[in-house]
């Protein structure tokens, strides 16, 4: 459904306060095409329970829109972001911002439970004193929606959290070339320590090829140990050397 009101005058296209719905996707704005450029101002979209707000202009096949507000499962963010369409294979650069970046919220994946306070480490027992199933799946990853986008992305936020690991701040920049995706997070703050982490995906290849390299110097183990692995039984300054690869 389409509703508003369209006026066409000395070569200038303009839908005022327009709003249309399609399924769950919604738009709402003002809309101009001039001179082979559409403008689209004070837009409010949402999909699903997703909501982004911003302006927009669109011409050469490249969009960009800026400023951008994005609530992405209750993780607001804010920037900008260009998308080149011209190609197969679009090319995106995006420089976003937020407060606190909750991961599990916007992957829909629930946080493991909170430590018991019965010094643990790291999984339950049943009957016999075997450990239960810690939930690892042996399923294949698909890697190959790495190759159905390139681009650029800069992301700063106060705080990351991820499962029941918090780090604070993080700043992640990341590649995507042809299938390759090369992603770091620099000089972040992880309980009262400091860290550095690298991962290199290149699924450009029949059999994709990972890598994974990360540093945590003079952490507070306790803290971190129950967080990362309901693990309390160990207190004391922490550091982590770890470089891994595999395929």
């Amino acid at each position: 459904s389409l509703n508003g009101t369209a006026s066409y005058k000395n070569d200038i296209l303009t839908l005022t306060q327009f709003s249309a719905k399609s399924g769950d996707k919604t738009l709402q704005g003002t809309a101009v095409y001039k001179d082979d450029t559409a403008t689209l101002n004070q837009f409010t979209a949402t999909m699903g329970q997703d909501t982004f707000a911003g302006n927009a202009v669109y011409k050469n096949n490249v969009v960009t829109i800026n400023p951008l507000r994005a609530n992405v499962r209750g993780t607001v963010l804010a920037g900008q972001v260009q998308a080149n369409l011209a190609n197969k294979v679009p090319y995106v650069v995006a420089a976003l911002a937020a407060k606190t970046l909750d991961v599990n919220a916007m992957t829909g994946k629930p946080k493991s439970k909170p430590s018991n306070g019965g010094g643990g480490g790291g999984g339950s027992s049943s009957g016999g004193g075997k450990k239960a199933s810690a939930g690892w799946s042996n399923e294949k990853i698909d890697f190959s929606p790495l190759r159905t986008i390139n681009g650029k992305v800069n992301l700063n936020a106060e705080q990351l959290i991820y499962d029941q690991v918090k780090l604070s701040p993080v700043t992640l920049q990341a590649t995507l070339e042809g299938g390759k995706l090369n992603a770091t997070l620099s000089k972040f703050q992880i309980y009262g320590g400091s860290g550095n982490a690298a991962i290199a995906v290149d699924a450009s290849g029949k059999t994709p090829a990972q890598r994974v390299k990360l540093s945590l110097a003079n952490f507070d183990a306790f803290p971190f140990l129950r967080d990362a692995a309901d693990f309390e039984r160990l207190e004391g300054r922490g550091t982590v050397s770890m470089d891994l690869s595999g395929h």
